[in-house]
């Protein structure tokens, strides 16, 4: 029998990511040259949270852990955002280093899975 290969992802890269840019919102200018459109995250739970960050920038609202689990709708919930997930991504991201570098890696695998 033939294995399939999964598409190419950065689940801990994307996690590291979103948890620095909720940690630091200026690590959002940085990632937001890589990470184009939240098409770019493999994980669902990812692209929603991208999704609400960057609502928040547009509109010019402060977002960190609170506001964002604070503010939670239900299809967020359904796609797995919730502030258990949120919590522990902040939680990995203190162990985290290089934004650029993670929003590269799920840029790259990105462009992988567009091949």
């Amino acid at each position: 029998m033939k294995k399939i290969a999964a598409p190419p992802r950065a689940p801990e890269a994307e996690d590291c990511l979103l948890g620095s840019v909720l940690i630091d919102p200026k690590n959002y200018k940085i990632a937001e040259q890589y990470i184009v459109s939240d098409n770019v995250f493999w994980q669902d739970v990812s692209k929603a949270l991208w999704e609400k960050i960057t609502r928040c920038v547009r509109e010019n609202k402060p977002y960190d852990q609170v506001t964002i689990t604070s503010n939670l709708s239900e299809y967020e919930m359904d796609k797995g955002l919730n502030p258990y997930h949120i919590t522990g991504l902040t939680t990995i991201a203190s162990e985290c280093g290089n934004v650029e570098e993670y929003a590269k890696i799920v840029y790259k695998k990105y462009l992988l899975r567009k091949l």
